[in-house]
């Protein structure tokens, strides 16, 4: 715990004011989940499965890394074009004002480490990098329960068009 603290929160606070500004307005609780086990460090990844005997590899299947959640989420070569992509749309977003970084890619924004002040797009930023991470996650356990290599821009649109097809009728 203490390297995840050094490494990616320098004081990690997991208070109500925390959770409330990564735990965006638009996301489901199933999306909101993902962030609060990426944050506790219990989110299934191949070395967590594979610890508990329930997966037959620690390794990463793109690029047999060990995958930790680190891994899954900032290194992998395969979650690259994801990345890039998202933060096309925040440079978009945000007229080239945020670049994102591992802490940011993790846990979200909140109000103390960014320069976003507008509670909208904060909120709008917060919820395009939970489905981002939803995205990865699902890719992962995909390929983990079906051996299906789904691509995490793939899923992270399909995301995104369901909800504005729901909740806008889009």
């Amino acid at each position: 715990m203490n390297h995840w603290r050094q490494i990616l929160r320098q004081d990690p606070q997991f208070n109500t004011t925390f959770w409330k500004t990564i735990y965006p307005k638009l996301a489901t609780n199933k999306q909101g989940d993902v962030n609060w086990k990426i944050a506790h460090r219990i989110l299934p990844t191949a070395l967590s499965l594979h610890r508990a005997t329930v997966y037959n590899t620690p390794h990463c299947p793109h690029c047999q890394t060990i995958e930790n959640i680190e891994h899954l989420f900032i290194h992998c070569q395969f979650t690259q074009p994801l990345w890039t992509n998202i933060q096309n749309y925040i440079n978009k977003m945000t007229h080239n004002t945020l670049r994102l970084t591992d802490n940011i890619k993790l846990f979200g924004l909140t109000r103390h480490n960014t320069i976003i002040h507008d509670t909208d797009t904060l909120n709008l930023l917060n919820w395009t990098l939970t489905i981002a991470r939803c995205a990865l996650h699902k890719s992962a356990v995909e390929y983990r329960t079906k051996q299906i290599h789904t691509s995490p821009d793939d899923l992270f649109l399909a995301s995104v068009r369901t909800h504005l097809k729901f909740q806008h009728k889009y």
